[in-house]
């Protein structure tokens, strides 16, 4: 993760990210921007125990179009690519951003 100017960066170039990982993104997200889970919740039109659930990692499924709706309310997008097979060094996220 990389924040730059207010703006959370998130980068998976060849690992796998699971529901637990995009709750716990979720999570220190919403923090990170001082909202409460009700507000995100209501937003998304789901409970808040669900979202609580989520971000704890202890849900099993959520729907896709649920789990882009929160990042989307969280200004975050999962970006689809062709796998590396290496860890990106900081030069490369730096040109990445530029």
């Amino acid at each position: 993760m990389l924040i730059m100017s207010g703006i959370l960066y998130i980068h998976l170039w060849f690992i796998m990210m699971t529901l637990y990982d995009i709750g716990r993104t979720i999570r220190e997200t919403r923090k990170f921007r001082k909202m409460r889970q009700e507000d995100l919740a209501r937003d998304a039109g789901i409970a808040r125990s669900t979202l609580s659930a989520l971000e704890r990692g202890h849900i099993q499924e959520l729907g896709y179009s649920k789990v882009h709706l929160l990042l989307s309310l969280l200004n975050l997008e999962i970006k689809i690519g062709p796998a590396n097979h290496y860890r990106p060094t900081l030069e490369d996220l730096m040109a990445e951003d530029d």
